[in-house]
């Protein structure tokens, strides 16, 4: 999903019903927490807020790093959805 999100998204919108959050390098499903990998999560979550989608994100954290990585999750989700005017 690295190379090709805008598209993806766009094809898939009318199925969204839940979005997981997991990072990755781009090759493999690394399962990293958000922001360990290389995948554009504003852009993603952006181009979801933009599609509709008011559905339930699902975030894969490992405990280990404690609730910073889900907080940050949350306060970048919060800000693209105020911005794009929509209810979380």
């Amino acid at each position: 999903m690295t190379k090709n999100v805008d598209a993806f998204i766009e094809e898939l919108k009318p199925w969204l019903s839940y979005i997981h959050i997991a990072d990755n390098m781009g090759e493999h499903d690394d399962h990293l927490a958000f922001g360990d990998g290389t995948v554009d999560w504003p852009r993603v979550l952006e181009l979801t807020a933009k599609s509709g989608f008011n559905g339930p994100y699902v975030i894969e954290f490992p405990e280990k790093f404690g609730l910073a990585k889900f907080a940050a999750f949350q306060n970048l989700l919060t800000k693209i959805y105020e911005k794009n005017k929509q209810t979380l």
